[in-house]
């Protein structure tokens, strides 16, 4: 997996994710993974993906050359590729939803592909919160209100027949 520079932006309201594309291409594509923190003892997960289609992802096995500057998207949730660095511009509040699972995020899929002499390549980008801490649920075993708890211990009724 890639890594990814992460940075929040405009008051924590905007993602920016920085990435190399080439040094990150691996086994036929660039998958990035970063985390930040974020407000409210949560952190941000970030998943930034460039592939190719499945029938070609063994053709590209390094990232192309000579790959023409882009940019897609507008204002509040856009990439841009310059030689090899990828940046991707998210709005967090604009762009704010329900993902799969429930939790809040932001999931994209730019609609226009990277173009180059091989292949058009996918970006796929999926951020969402989590809670820095996740507290195990206690269970507590009150053993003077559990009839069917006999010293500590499970009591079966096979072992009276």
């Amino acid at each position: 997996m890639a890594s990814l520079d992460v940075t929040l932006e405009n008051g924590q309201k905007a993602l920016k994710i920085v990435g190399d594309i080439v040094l990150g291409w691996q086994n036929g594509g660039f998958r990035g993974r970063s985390s930040i923190d974020y407000v409210n003892d949560t952190q941000l997960k970030v998943n930034l993906d460039v592939l190719p289609p499945n029938r070609l992802a063994r053709l590209v096995t390094a990232f192309p050359k000579n790959v023409e500057p882009q940019r897609h998207g507008d204002d509040s949730l856009y990439y841009i590729l310059s030689d090899s660095r990828l940046q991707v511009l998210a709005d967090l509040v604009k762009h704010c939803t329900t993902l799969a699972g429930g939790k809040l995020g932001v999931f994209w899929e730019a609609s226009q592909p990277i173009s180059t002499d091989i292949a058009k390549l996918w970006l796929r980008l999926t951020v969402y919160v989590q809670s820095r801490s996740h507290p195990k649920s206690k269970v507590t075993w009150e053993h003077d209100l559990l009839p069917f708890l006999s010293g500590g211990q499970f009591e079966s009724k096979r072992s009276r027949h």
